[in-house]
């Protein structure tokens, strides 16, 4: 009989026959079907593509072998090879090993085969015997075939198999078929099969019967009943000696996996075998001769090959699809020994290798078109720039270095076209950037340094245009990046560096089109990427580095649309690539570089922009494309992204989801009419058709992996835990082996504390320390790979009990303690209040006593207190009065001495007498002016002064003083200085401080008067009065400015003061609301500041009438001077400036050489009234009304 698709001959196989009977072959049917073949191979259907996902050593695996993989019903996927059990949860790999003398240990390294009874108890089949793992505790429970104490040696188990019975199957190697009891923990052999036979395969089909595989007598089936056995290496009817997979399907087929014959299929319904070694060409069977492992996943059975890698057979197309290393693809299956398959949760394949790790394999619609060197029917290199798809459906690939490519998407034929330097008529350039179709139909190819081409399809000629130096009319750049034509059929060539060419037919030349930096009306950057027409026939250009430009042909103007950070809506990057125009609507899509897509809205000339902070998956957008589902692809530098403008949300795919590259270039992207999205890159073409894009909705299964209290490991999967007080729990979890591990989310609640969700991304780990006494549950879940949110979640219960001090017991003893504890303290604290208070009366009594005869005795200190206290205010009042007397009544005789005597006599006794009177005065002033501050009577009249101008009037106070010890004060402060002063009395402080230097610095040395701004107050002026005399002692400093306090300054003469200036000068400086301070340095000298509030830099011409406050309000203030006043004045200025009021000698003396006019004769009248009354307020107001008119 002929299966339905075989198109050589099959044996017919009687079940229990030796002869074989041919089947007749029809020779129309046999022409059909070649027929039918032929035609399939042009429409068949693409293999299923496939990620394929390698683990190594390099990812923890303890061993590279690979014997035998399995998954278990919690999702943990174990790995049996020569070095033991692996364990992996999708993250991390635990290893199991036999430990020589552990009998807890797994039996053996060298582990064959696993399996999961319908108990839940995992087996091991390992070089020494069966291994049983306990989850709860790790260890294993061994069992020997053969006994070890009756053999030297062990008896290996190479496969496991629970029938639908329950029975439970050992497959020795070179013992036969054992049974195993777990109950008994027995071995029981199966004498249906050979004692002798190696056991390498079992599988049991749907009618029950019981297939068994061995390496060395071949086939055997054993009937439903288990009374029967068919050795088929003896009917003759199976020659196989060597079987190793059997695989059981729902079809009632079994699948044999051989040494030599390949696969073979037995069906038992029409009881014969199909080779399919023999169909390689029919069917596409590649898998070679030896097959090592057989088993069905969604829907397609799935062969693993020792040479020939993985395949597998569509059921509906009776055909198979093969996966092979290929060493220029590293996205292709790892190795081409396959040693075992196991069809895994969460829609994961794993295939193992013999020597070298295994691969996850998932399913992606995503597929690839790559560079293979050793086939010319793909892409000439796998650097793709752009594409192109022409009015004929032809797809046309730019490369970077490997010249054109037309690729047919329906016969996968691909034809090239390279850079010939010996012919003309080849492509320019292997660079290709752009390539465009015009209305004509005729190819336009740019390069990358070999200018335009012009490309004939039917003859496969070339006609290369280049920049002719010298022509103005020739193309004026060699590096072309884009190509257009508009609605005038006018071809737009856009350049690197040249700005716009147009191409003119006629005369097959071009025109230019250049950015001119006078202009704002030109284009604004001669850098090309697209160019895009719109609805209104306005051409739009972009550019790498120029923003946005809108050409209107009518007035051959450009406007143009750059980023601007104070407008709200504007373009967000300079280097724009393409535009995406929708049909019927108000706005188009800008891809930047760098700036992600920009939505821009005709009418409001508004951008909105989507960036990597919405979830696009890079902000370097290449090329955008919309789908039959109304989404966006958008191809970047990091993947693919799929948007919902709706929505307005991205979901982004990689490499980790089946894309060929992350790497996407400019120009690379075309939409077929079947709907198939291609995106080319760095690493060739990615094409899919987005239905084929869907979500997940099946959802990894989440456990706890590592349990520890401190550093104690518990049970991974615990119902409830128990945690004492205080004590630190550590929790490690993981969605159990999901097909994309990079792409799972997790979050965590811990009912009892939170009352919501925590969010933690990529972490598995958590850490809990000090939780309070009570019962919590912790909640784990997990996204699946599309990063949607799973509705279940894994918990443990977790109880920490309180300790005892915290227990209701305890609490109710302390309480009761505490409550009895209280009474008896009361009631002793009452009876010693007693007995204190009755102390304390007595003491009250006795102390009532003591405090009246002490009152008496205060009252009488009190009175004596106050007696004292007057006596001191009389004798204070008396000081003061007799100072003020004692000054007042020495400054009358010293008036008479200083006007009967001149600083300028020729009698060398009166000059002298003069001096030391004007030594005395000063000193009376002081005390009197000190008197003033003390008393509050001093009321400061303020005005604005230049700072420079009191220095001066000082100077000339203290310019005899300096003159005896030949002296020199240098008066550096600037002239623009003004200060908001009481003049005369900071005048005073100069006169003080400057007396001072004086007497305090050496015979024939300088002081200076420094001035300047505070550095950290700039309206504030610092004045300095430097001497570089003797220096003040550190002791002194303190008190320098204390009443009566003074310095002996020895090198100088061992002159004393009073010790009343400088507490005058303290005193004046703070009624300025200012500081004054001193330092000093023994042998270097000592140096006095004090700071003044500054106004407006100026020279300050200074006049009387401008003063803000004045204490003198003459009935006079009327008086004026005429010009001929000021004319008589005029000699006597400079000495009027210098003159005080106690110099009555010297004011006599010019009244009698001033001429007079009625004014001056009037002041004259008020100067003598001043001199006789020592009004000072009066006398600065007439002197320097003479002195400041003049100026």
């Amino acid at each position: 009989m002929i299966y339905s698709s075989d198109i050589t001959s099959t044996m017919k196989i009687p079940y229990f026959g030796k002869s074989y009977v041919f089947g007749i072959i029809d020779v129309r049917k046999y022409i059909w079907c070649v027929m039918l073949l032929l035609t399939s191979l042009t429409i068949s259907s693409q293999k299923k593509s496939q990620k394929f996902i390698h683990y190594g050593k390099q990812d923890g695996l303890n061993q590279s072998s690979v014997n035998f993989i399995y998954q278990d019903s919690q999702d943990y996927l174990w790995i049996a090879n020569f070095g033991g059990i692996n364990s992996f949860d999708g993250y991390n790999f635990t290893s199991y090993i036999n430990e020589f003398n552990d009998e807890n240990s797994i039996s053996d390294n060298s582990v064959w085969t696993i399996l999961e009874k319908t108990n839940k108890t995992l087996w091991f089949g390992t070089k020494a015997g069966l291994s049983k793992y306990n989850r709860k505790t790790g260890n294993f429970i061994n069992y020997f075939i053969r006994d070890n104490k009756k053999s030297s040696s062990t008896l290996a188990v190479k496969a496991l198999f629970e029938d639908k019975n329950g029975r439970f199957y050992i497959g020795s190697e070179g013992e036969g078929l054992y049974t195993f009891s777990d109950e008994n923990k027995t071995f029981n052999l199966v004498d249906l099969i050979p004692d002798t036979a190696k056991i390498s395969a079992i599988s049991e089909d749907i009618y029950n019967n019981l297939w068994i595989g061995t390496e060395n007598l071949g086939l055997f089936k054993i009937s439903s009943d288990r009374s029967d056995v068919v050795h088929f290496l003896q009917t003759d009817s199976f020659l196989s000696e060597v079987i190793w997979s059997l695989y059981s399907d729902e079809k009632g087929n079994t699948w044999i996996g051989t040494d030599k014959d390949g696969l073979v299929r037995y069906d038992e319904a029409n009881r014969s075998f199909i080779f399919y070694k023999n169909q390689s060409d029919s069917l596409n069977y590649k898998a070679g001769d030896k097959i090592k492992t057989i088993t069905k996943f969604e829907d397609v059975l799935w062969v693993g090959s020792a040479t020939e890698g993985l395949s597998y057979f569509s059921y509906k197309e009776n055909r198979f699809f093969n996966y092979v290393k290929d060493p220029y693809n590293p996205n292709s299956l790892f190795d081409n020994d396959v040693s075992s398959i196991f069809p895994g949760a969460n829609g994961v394949l794993y295939v193992g290798f013999y020597t070298k790790g295994f691969d996850k394999v998932v399913s992606t619609p995503f597929r690839t078109l790559k560079h293979n060197p050793k086939n010319d029917n793909t892409l000439s290199d796998d650097n793709v720039y752009c594409m192109y798809l022409d009015h004929q459906d032809i797809l046309w690939f730019g490369t970077f270095g490997g010249g054109l490519n037309s690729y047919n998407p329906k016969t996968n034929q691909f034809k090239h076209y390279k850079h010939n330097k010996e012919d003309v008529n080849t492509i320019s350039h292997d660079w290709v950037r752009i390539i465009y179709e015009d209305s004509n139909n005729t190819m336009w190819i740019g390069t990358w340094g070999g200018g335009l081409n012009k490309f004939d399809k039917k003859t496969g000629v070339f006609k290369r245009y280049l920049p002719k130096p010298g022509k103005t009319n020739s193309l004026n750049h060699n590096i072309i990046t884009a190509l257009f034509e508009d609605n005038d059929g006018e071809l737009w060539i856009g350049t690197y560096g040249g700005g716009i060419n147009i191409y003119q037919p006629k005369t097959d030349d071009f025109k230019s089109i250049i950015h001119d930096k006078n202009d704002p009306n030109s284009l604004s950057d001669d850098h090309i990427t697209s160019f895009y027409q719109d609805k209104n026939g306005l051409i739009w250009i972009c550019t790498y580095g120029g923003g946005l430009n809108a050409y209107d042909k009518t007035t051959n103007t450009f406007e143009r649309f750059l980023p601007n950070p104070e407008q709200e809506y504007s373009l967000n990057n300079y280097k724009t690539l393409h535009i995406y125009d929708v049909t019927n609507e108000d706005f188009f899509w800008v891809t930047t570089l760098g700036g992600g897509i920009n939505k821009f809205y005709y009418k409001e000339n508004k951008f909105l922009n989507y960036t990597e902070k919405d979830g696009l998956s890079n902000n370097s957008t290449m090329g955008m494309l919309l789908d039959t589902f109304q989404n966006y692809w958008i191809s970047s530098n990091n993947g693919l992204s799929r948007f919902d403008p709706v929505k307005e949300t991205f979901i982004n795919y990689t490499t980790l989801d089946g894309l060929g590259s992350d790497d996407y270039n400019l120009e690379a992207f075309a939409k077929t009419d079947d709907g198939t999205l291609y995106f080319g890159g760095k690493e060739g073409v990615t094409y899919f058709n987005p239905k084929d894009v869907g979500s997940q909705s099946n959802f990894p299964r989440v456990a706890f992996t590592n349990i520890k209290i401190e550093d104690s490991a518990q049970a991974t999967s615990p119902k409830k835990l128990e945690i004492p007080y205080k004590k630190r729990i550590t929790i490690e979890y993981a969605a159990l082996n999901p097909d994309k591990a990079a792409n799972i989310r997790y979050a965590y609640q811990l009912i009892g504390r939170d009352e919501d969700w925590n969010f933690v991304g990529k972490n598995r780990y958590l850490e809990f320390t000090n939780l309070i006494p009570g019962d919590y549950e912790l909640r784990i879940k997990s996204t699946n790979s599309d990063q949607i949110w799973d509705t279940q979640y894994a918990s443990v219960s977790i109880y920490i009990p309180a300790p005892w001090y915290m227990n209701w017991y305890y609490r109710g003893i302390a309480i009761f303690v505490f409550l009895l504890s209280g009474y008896i303290y009361y009631w002793m604290k009452i009876n010693q209040a007693k007995r204190r208070n009755k102390l304390l009366e007595e003491k009250v009594e006795q102390r009532t006593i003591t405090i009246h005869q002490k009152n008496i005795a205060l009252k009488s200190e009190k009175e004596k207190t106050e007696d004292a206290y007057k006596q001191l205010k009389k004798l204070e009042l008396f000081k003061n009065e007799f100072t003020g007397m004692l000054a007042h009544d020495l400054k009358n005789p010293l008036v008479t001495i200083l006007g009967y005597s001149s600083e300028h006599s020729s009698n060398t006794d009166l000059e002298s007498i003069n001096k030391s009177g004007k030594k005395m005065l000063h000193l009376i002033e002081n005390m009197l002016e000190v008197q003033k501050f003390e008393n509050a009577e001093v009321k400061l009249d303020l005005e604005k002064s230049n700072l420079k101008s009191i220095g001066v009037e000082a100077l000339k106070q203290v310019k005899i003083l300096a003159d005896e010890k030949r002296i020199q004060i240098h008066n550096t402060i600037k002239e623009e200085y003004t200060v908001h002063v009481d003049r005369h009395i900071i005048e005073r402080v100069f006169v003080n401080l400057l007396s001072n230097a004086i007497k305090f610095s050496p015979t024939d040395s300088e002081i200076e008067i420094l001035g300047d701004i505070n550095e950290n107050n700039s309206d504030e002026i610092i004045v300095c009065i430097k001497d570089y005399g003797a220096g003040i002692p550190v002791l002194k400093l303190q008190s320098i400015f204390a009443k009566f306090s003074q310095a002996e300054a020895r090198d100088s003469g061992g002159t004393r003061s009073t010790g009343l200036g400088l507490t005058f000068c303290k005193m004046a400086i703070e009624a300025h609301k200012g500081t004054i301070w001193v330092t000093s340095e023994i042998d270097k000298g000592s140096s006095f500041y004090f700071n003044l509030p500054k106004l407006e830099d100026k020279i300050l011409v200074e006049n009387i009438g401008e003063t803000e406050s004045s204490n003198y309000r003459s009935p006079l203030y009327t008086l004026k001077f005429q010009e001929e006043d000021l004319i008589l004045f005029h000699p006597f200025t400079e000495k009027i400036n210098t003159l005080t009021i106690y110099e009555t000698g010297e004011w006599f003396d010019i009244f009698d050489h001033l001429e007079e006019t009625e004014n001056i004769k009037r002041w004259k009248q008020m100067m003598m009234e001043t001199l006789t009354s020592f009004d000072e307020n009066a006398f600065s107001y007439l002197k320097e009304l003479v002195v400041k008119t003049i100026v």
